[in-house]
């Protein structure tokens, strides 16, 4: 039997679903783990204002027809982050110097520590969580005033990964 890229891709799709559920259903565990994620997505999301690329562009004055380049080059540079809602790439304001119109520049420096281990969702995560290193505040409690320390938290994190 043979399978277009389309089929494939289905077949696929469906066969990993069907895993994943019997996962969930051999460790409930993992099915707790995956709803309290999802809420923590949700609190995110109403708590916090993402732009999608198109409105990057506009806030940015981007002329390029492209609407989504100016969004996917910073992106591309590590200057900025994205997460993924319903399909749709959506970049979280917090990381955008409204006076520039520009990505701050921690922001690079941030994700650069963080990487591989953090990015997407985790990242964003990151960034509400109770951090250790910024006496239990996380790190949008203190940004954008004191990137700086932000930065340092993150550095910090990194360098418990390398150890």
């Amino acid at each position: 039997m043979q399978f277009g890229a389309e089929g494939l891709s289905e077949s696929l799709s469906r066969l990993i679903d069907q895993q994943v559920q019997e996962l969930l259903v051999e460790r409930p565990e993992l099915m707790a783990h995956r709803d309290t994620n999802a809420q923590i997505r949700r609190d995110f999301l109403l708590m916090h204002d993402t732009w999608t690329a198109t409105e990057v562009a506009d806030w940015a004055g981007s002329t390029s027809p492209n609407r989504h380049a100016i969004a996917s080059n910073w992106k591309a540079k590590g200057q900025i982050f994205s997460v993924r809602v319903d399909q749709v790439v959506r970049y979280p304001v917090f990381q955008f110097d409204m006076g520039r119109q520009k990505p701050y520049p921690e922001m690079k420096k941030i994700i650069s520590a963080l990487s591989p281990t953090y990015r997407e969702w985790s990242l964003a995560i990151w960034f509400v969580t109770k951090n250790p290193w910024l006496e239990r505040k996380a790190p949008l409690d203190l940004w954008p005033q004191q990137r700086k320390a932000v930065l340092a938290a993150a550095q910090s994190e990194q360098d418990t990964f390398d150890d």
